[in-house]
């Protein structure tokens, strides 16, 4: 957010107005099941990494997940990805399963899988932690997907639910 604008596709569409429109439809549909959403931006404006896990950590967050949204090189790369570091336990593996499997499912793109990766924010949250790659900027087709309210909906809509059966799953 902010100065950073992230990965940029070639039509311009830059990942932090992307990533922005999934985060506040995911708040407005977590919001109807839960009073107490800590976003760490809900407006254009740059956060550290650094200071959106200290957000979550002081705050003890019960979980934590990051939107973003993938670029390559290769402009064939494609599909949906979940992100955990390498020293979580179960239950990040098990948000991750349940965010990369809603997300499949809601929005239809190549399964990349969950990766291992040590990433600041899934890193050094003290809760469960996944951080989730929604589609590719750099594909001209995923571009155009992230263009539309509609795509946005559908995978605010796939995220929500994987946190929704996190949240089922865990005693």
């Amino acid at each position: 957010g902010g100065f950073d604008p992230g990965a940029v596709g070639s039509s311009g569409l830059t990942e932090k107005e992307v990533n922005l429109k999934i985060a506040l439809e995911v708040q407005k549909i977590l919001e109807k099941s839960f009073n107490n959403i800590i976003m760490t931006r809900e407006t254009d404006r740059f956060i550290s990494l650094r200071r959106r896990a200290e957000i979550a950590n002081k705050n003890e967050a019960d979980l934590f997940f990051s939107i973003h949204n993938n670029a390559s090189t290769k402009n064939h790369s494609r599909g949906t990805e979940t992100f955990i570091a390498p020293d979580k336990d179960g239950k990040s593996i098990s948000l991750a399963r349940n965010l990369q499997n809603e997300l499949i499912k809601g929005i239809n793109l190549a399964n990349r899988g969950i990766k291992k990766d040590n990433l600041y924010v899934v890193k050094y949250t003290d809760m469960p932690a996944a951080l989730v790659e929604v589609a590719f900027l750099s594909n001209a087709r995923e571009e155009k997907l992230l263009s539309r309210n509609s795509f946005i909906k559908k995978a605010a809509e796939a995220i929500a639910s994987g946190i929704l059966k996190f949240i089922k799953e865990e005693p």
